[in-house]
């Protein structure tokens, strides 16, 4: 079980679905509660770039195909209010994406493969330092921020964290291989 969580200013991803609650302590002090959830195929918590934390579980929507992957991500936004929208995988584009799409796509590979995507981890991460500010639903150009950071890493010669960044990279750049 999951009982702390590090608030330093690193992005937080709760990546274990644990179904556990826990509280941190958000940027101004306030705290908020983390809920995981044993059941859906990704779950967890991001501190989102320029501020705010959002929490997001994945499920399979009603309809679910392999011909029309549907995905249902429920949560609660950086205000702390509750959403529920559903996304088809197929509409995706890997130059445009919101946190909340990265959640559904963390989540149809998970369904798909057997093995978290991590793309949701690895945004937060490489957007940690850009001016880009997220609300979750906003959508951006990732690829850059990610060879931006994967080229920070090997001059800093953090090679474990190069090589992370390089699989969640090839991930998100296969999954979109079929269709450029």
């Amino acid at each position: 079980m999951l009982n702390s969580v590090n608030t330093n200013s690193s992005p937080l991803w709760a990546p274990v679905n644990t179904g556990g609650k826990v509280n941190i302590d958000l940027m101004q002090g306030v705290n908020a509660p983390i809920v995981l959830k044993r059941d859906a195929l990704a779950s967890g918590a991001v501190r989102l770039p320029g501020g705010g934390l959002l929490n997001a579980h994945v499920f399979k929507a009603e309809g679910f195909t392999s011909e029309n992957p549907v995905m249902l991500v429920k949560g609660t936004n950086t205000c702390g209010s509750p959403f529920e929208v559903e996304i088809n995988i197929n509409d995706l584009n890997k130059n445009r994406m919101s946190f909340i799409e990265m959640f559904a796509l963390d989540g149809y590979i998970t369904a798909s493969t057997g093995n978290s995507g991590g793309i949701v981890r690895a945004a937060s991460h490489a957007l940690m330092h850009s001016d880009v500010v997220a609300d979750g639903f906003t959508q951006f150009n990732l690829l850059p921020a990610f060879n931006e950071a994967l080229e920070a890493h090997r001059q800093n010669r953090n090679w474990d964290a190069a090589v992370w960044l390089e699989a969640v990279m090839n991930s998100f750049i296969n999954h979109f291989s079929d269709r450029d």
